[in-house]
Formats: C-alpha cells, sequence, structure tokens
C-alpha cells in the first residue's frame, strides 16, 4: 500500500471472506462422505437461519447468509 493509499477495511473482509469461501468449497468438494456432510450441514443452516430470524439485523445477516450458503453447497448440488 502506498502512502497516499487509505486502508479499505470492507476490501480487506471481502478479501478475508473469499479466500475462507475457497478453503471451504475445495474442503466440501472432495469431503470423503458427501451425503453425511451435507446432512451435518443443513442441521446448522437450520439453527443459524433461525438465530438470525431473531436478531436485530436481520434482512442483510439473512440475505448475506443465503447468498453464502448458497455457494458453499453448489459442490454437493454438483454431484
Amino acid at each position: 500500500m502506498s502512502q497516499t493509499e487509505q486502508p479499505d477495511p470492507q476490501a480487506a473482509n471481502f478479501g478475508a471472506y473469499a479466500a475462507l469461501q475457497d478453503a471451504l468449497r475445495a474442503l466440501i468438494a472432495t469431503h470423503p462422505n458427501p451425503d453425511v456432510l451435507y446432512r451435518a450441514m443443513r442441521h446448522e443452516y437450520e439453527h443459524t437461519t433461525a438465530f438470525l430470524l431473531g436478531s436485530n439485523m436481520r434482512e442483510q445477516a439473512l440475505k448475506s447468509y443465503e447468498h453464502t450458503w448458497r455457494a458453499l453447497t453448489e459442490p454437493l448440488d454438483e454431484r
């Protein structure tokens, strides 16, 4: 970063999010038992969705969660 360039926390967070999503997708895609993995993920999904519905940041949090869920479970849907 140059001395005149300002830090951008939102861009930094997005980069970290993208890297974590890539790593998780690779782990999901190569899991030895995708059916068991999907059931466990679905269980967690239901609990997290209920939690987010009860939170005060419901709309944006749910939208972001759904987007990430679809991106992460795509390898399971493609099998």
